[in-house]
Parts: structure tokens; C-alpha cells; sequence
């Protein structure tokens, strides 16, 4: 909601008024980018999107500096999403929202609150940000042979992670990315804030913005929505990366098969307008046939809620197809990466 105050003088001096508007509020949100996106990576900052569908500096836009700020575009260094758009790479973040705004002539004072938990899967009502992207099955990748899917039994899943929830309200990026390299051959294993420290770093840099102290000692300033792009092409486990493209039940088969986690991009669209509210990211680690025959996909969700940042996240099931319309009640995949 946003609350205007008008300022007039007359002869009898002067006199405030004041009109409400439901929804939405001024700002650059969804302004910055250039070519729209998700923010570095899907990521965001502080706006909308940016260069990719990130966003700028607006306000109620549930989106931050990579999803926001981004360069490319994209999300946000990858998809960051926490709560936020893209920005490079579709990414994503807290975000924020708006509060009161105060006109007097030409002078406008805008008050400020968070909207916050768009990474947790919540969203606060916003102003219908960009589109969501057309969606379609991706059954092959870049750079891999077409193998057929080797279905033993009824279900694959790779139990040997050491995945935890997010520590910080907009680390799904880095969650992520830190599952990604747990599952992979690669040394070393890495946490969350050397993941942060990196990319984050890398961002600054790009931005020619000054350098954040390292995430482990002050993980504080480092909680910005970043692109999950970026994060694992920084950590150089990025084979493939689809927006719009939503997985093949048989290719997740065969890439579980061989050992290889999917990762996806979920956009919030709590009133089913085609416009997304924020954005977070889960990673695929398995399949399943349900009894009924409905394929079903096993997810660690780095969003834990309260109390549960840095524990041990669990594994949970969902149907193929409602993460792809409903996840959390309100998500939609709109973005694959696939690792190597």
C-alpha cells in the first residue's frame, strides 16, 4: 500500500491531504537493467532486475543487488534468488518494500520496511514485477553425450551431500553452491561464506565497487541476492544454463544417474498474475515413482526457516510437475542449471 501527503497553500494557509493506493509504490524498481534478466546470476540487489532482467535501486521490488544491479542480465550472479528478480543471471534476494511516501511540491519523502521472507518461500504483496519467462522441456545439454537413463529400480538419489540451510536470509545461492561442490570430486569442500567472499568479491569488482570485509568473520554485509550462475560458474562447476527451461524427467534420471545434482530457479507468483514477486533456488538430488506412477523429484530446499540457519537441511518430495506450477504453493521453475 502507499499513502501519499499533499501539501497546498491557499489564503488561509496551508493544508494536507492525503491519498492511499493498494499495492504498489514509486521508485526505480524493475528500472535499472539493461537487457533484463535475472541479476548477476539471478541474483539482485536492490531493485528490480538489471542488465538481464535485474532491477536497479526501487523500492517493493523483493530484490537486491544481483537482481538488481546485474550486468549481463540473467539473475543476479546466478539466479541468486533469494527474494529478489534476477539480475545477471536470474537471481535473487530479500528484497524490499515500500512504506510511507510523502509529497510536499516538488519535494517526495518516501518511508521504508522489508518485505523480506521472499527467500523462505513467502512474498508480500507487490507490484507485478517482469513476466515470467516462457518455459520448455530441455531433454538435452550442452557439452554431453545423450546417454539413456539407467533405471535400476524405481528411484535414484544422492544421499552423500552435506547440504545445510542457507546462514544468511538471501544465501539459497550460496547453499546451492556449497551443495553443488559437496556433491562433486572437486577439493576443496567449501562453506557458504567462502562461497559469499568469492562471489561477492567478483561482483564488487565488476561493479568497480569498494571490497567487503571476507563473509566467515562478517557475513553481514556479503547477505545480498546473487546470481546462482555466476556462483557455480566461479566455482567452474557450470555446464549448462537454461532459462525458461524446465528439465526432462528422464534427463534429471540420467543425470542423478551419473552423479550430477540439477539445480533450479523458483519465481514466486503468489496471485497467479505471470509476473514474478521474488525468487529462490533448490537443488534436485533424485527421483521417484510414486505408487499412483506420478515422477516425483527428491529437493534440499536451502530455506529452513527460523532457527534453522547452518543446520543439516533433509531431503523432501515433491511431484514433478507441481514444482514446475505450484512449488510452496506459489512457486514456478522457470530456470535450470546444469552442473559438471
Amino acid at each position: 500500500m502507499r499513502i501519499e501527503y499533499f501539501v497546498t497553500f491557499g489564503k488561509h494557509g496551508p493544508k494536507l491531504t492525503h491519498r492511499v493506493t493498494r499495492g504498489g509504490c514509486t521508485g526505480s524498481s524493475d528500472g535499472g537493467g539493461s537487457a533484463g534478466g535475472e541479476g548477476p546470476d539471478d541474483g539482485g540487489s536492490a531493485g528490480g532486475e538489471g542488465p538481464d532482467d535485474g532491477s536497479g535501486t526501487g523500492c517493493c521490488c523483493c530484490g537486491n543487488r544481483n537482481d538488481g544491479g546485474g550486468s549481463a542480465g540473467g539473475e543476479g550472479p546466478d539466479d541468486g534468488g533469494s527474494a529478489g528478480g534476477e539480475g545477471p543471471d536470474d537471481g535473487g534476494g530479500t528484497g524490499f518494500g515500500c512504506g510511507t511516501i510523502i509529497v510536499a511540491g516538488p519535494t517526495v519523502i518516501t518511508g521504508g520496511c522489508g518485505c523480506g521472507g521472499c527467500c523462505s518461500g513467502s512474498s508480500a504483496r507487490l507490484p507485478a514485477k517482469r513476466p515470467l519467462p516462457k518455459t520448455e522441456v530441455v531433454k538435452s545439454i550442452a557439452g554431453r553425450d545423450s546417454l539413456a537413463a539407467l533405471i535400476a529400480n524405481n528411484q535414484n538419489t544422492l544421499l552423500n551431500t552435506n547440504f545445510f540451510y542457507q546462514e544468511q536470509t538471501n544465501w539459497c545461492w550460496a547453499a546451492v553452491g556449497a551443495g553443488v561442490r559437496d556433491l562433486s570430486n572437486v577439493t576443496p569442500k567449501l562453506r557458504q561464506c567462502e562461497i559469499a567472499t568469492q562471489v561477492v568479491g567478483q561482483d564488487r569488482q565488476n561493479f568497480n565497487r569498494q571490497p567487503l570485509p571476507p563473509a566467515c568473520g562478517n557475513p553481514g554485509p556479503s547477505n545480498l541476492k546473487e546470481s546462482l550462475r555466476t556462483t557455480l560458474d566461479l566455482l567452474n562447476h557450470l555446464q549448462d544454463y537454461r532459462r525458461g527451461g524446465i528439465a526432462d524427467f528422464a534427463l534429471i534420471q540420467q543425470e542423478i544417474g551419473q552423479g550430477r545434482p540439477v539445480a533450479a530457479r523458483i519465481a514466486w507468483d503468489p496471485y497467479d498474475t505471470g509476473f514474478e514477486h521474488g525468487a529462490h533456488f533448490v537443488l534436485i538430488v533424485g527421483w521417484k515413482i510414486a505408487p499412483s506412477g506420478a515422477p516425483t523429484l527428491v529437493i534440499l530446499d536451502p530455506s529452513g526457516g527460523t532457527g534453522s540457519a547452518g543446520l543439516p537441511a533433509s531431503p523432501q518430495d515433491y511431484g514433478y510437475d507441481e514444482l514446475q506450477t505450484s512449488y510452496r504453493g506459489s512457486g514456478k521453475w522457470v530456470a535450470s542449471y546444469f552442473v559438471k
